[in-house]
């Protein structure tokens, strides 16, 4: 079974639980840094290091995470013994998305060629969430090889309103590709 299926029950088990708590934020904090730990290739073989017992990669991970809620404690002994550490970073994606559909809000990634005004980022916003009924929260990266214009990204939706994308869609009604 993959990773991003194996995750997906425990994701929803920690939203449970933080929800109940009201520690959304605190549960976010714990799952993101668990997350973050396997960009380093180094700290991520120390844990999975097969010498190990399952106490002592809990004792690795709680050392590295300082955890002091009881509650996220026994989630991430819980994901130890399971063998599911490596699934980690998409607990953490899952996990994130109960969060973003319980709080109405979704993350929009807004490509341009140059970076976006405060005016121009809270237009966008405001008519994406007319749009999709959520609050936005705009992320803004820069890819001069657009040209102009902007490509947004926001959950299912996909917005390709760059010049480089129009002048695509252009040379393919020129050739006949699309009528």
């Amino acid at each position: 079974m993959s990773l991003m299926k194996v995750a997906r029950p425990y994701a929803l088990a920690a939203f449970e639980v933080a929800h109940k708590a009201k520690k959304l934020s605190e549960w976010t904090d714990e799952l993101q840094k668990a997350a973050t730990l396997f960009e380093d290739n180094s700290t991520v073989m120390a844990i999975l290091n097969p010498k190990l017992d399952d106490d002592q990669q809990f004792e690795l991970l709680d050392t590295l995470f300082e955890l002091k809620d009881k509650k996220i404690k026994n989630f991430f002994h819980l994901v130890v013994v399971n063998n599911r550490i490596e699934a980690l970073p998409w607990i953490y994606k899952d996990f994130m998305e109960f969060r973003a559909a319980y709080e109405k809000t979704l993350d929009a990634d807004v490509i341009s060629a140059f970076p976006l005004s405060n005016e121009e980022e809270k237009q966008i916003a405001e008519k994406l969430e007319q749009r999709l009924h959520r609050k936005i929260n705009i992320e803004n990266e820069i890819d001069e090889s657009i040209l102009g214009g902007a490509i947004i990204y926001a959950g299912d939706l996909v917005i390709d309103g760059s010049a480089l994308g129009r002048l695509k869609q252009l040379d393919k009604t020129l050739k006949g590709d699309q009528l």
